[in-house]
């Protein structure tokens, strides 16, 4: 009871304190970019020391950690989807929200199996688990940073590159077709009903060909679009 109390009212903290850190740096003249940015990699470096929480011995040092990784969650979930305004026009926000939150529930699925074969696997150890929970936010931040380095506003499509080998939609295509490739594979594996490795060879297998599928989706939507713009 007390403990998950307390770790509801230091996330309670981050929720309102990522918001505010944002606007704190733009009201000081930074630009957008570098105050959403600077705000999520402090929220992100927030979260790292719970990489240490499974070896932690005391139960309140313990929840002080998962805790503050709870708020740093809170924190860079405010961000994140403000940047979502920062970037489309108004018709659009809604739909691009939806979109990332549906990732996010597939994703879940699919690490909620994969935490259960990580376990299995390694007697009980969640130091992987962790490991993983420690080094998400940084690797996501990162993805964001290639993906949109400036984050400029989405309105003239006629400025947007059109390479085939751009990194954009080679990344968005590949992370889509992942996402959904996990989850074709899941449900698989839920019709077959098959469970723990084998559910979860199931999800990477699927996982994989949808990444491979994405690509070259992106790649004809990339030379569709810019024989369009040529015409």
């Amino acid at each position: 009871g007390p403990p998950l109390i307390a770790i509801y009212l230091i996330a309670d903290i981050g929720s309102v304190g990522g918001g505010w850190l944002s606007s704190k740096f733009i009201k000081r003249g930074w630009t957008i970019n570098r105050s959403r940015k600077i705000a999520m990699l402090i929220c992100a470096l927030a979260v790292t020391p719970i990489i240490f929480a499974s070896n932690v011995k005391s139960l309140w040092l313990a929840v002080l950690i998962i805790g503050i990784a709870a708020a740093a969650h809170q924190g860079w979930s405010a961000n994140l989807f403000t940047t979502t305004s920062d970037m489309f026009p108004r018709r659009a926000v809604g739909s691009v929200v939806g979109i990332g939150g549906m990732a996010g529930a597939l994703g879940g699925a699919t690490m909620a199996v994969a935490t259960g074969y990580i376990l299995q696997s390694t007697g009980q150890n969640y130091t992987i688990v962790f490991f993983i929970a420690g080094t998400a936010y940084l690797v996501a931040l990162l993805i964001i940073h290639l993906l949109a380095p400036q984050l400029d506003p989405v309105e003239d499509v006629e400025h947007v590159p059109t390479q085939l080998f751009s990194v954009g939609p080679l990344v968005g295509f590949g992370f889509v077709g992942l996402i959904f490739g996990s989850f074709v594979g899941w449900c698989t594996g839920l019709l077959l009903r098959v469970a723990g490795q084998t559910l979860f060879g199931y999800m990477m297998l699927a996982g994989a060909i949808g990444i491979g599928v994405g690509i070259i989706a992106a790649m004809l939507f990339t030379k569709n679009f810019r024989n369009q713009k040529t015409s």
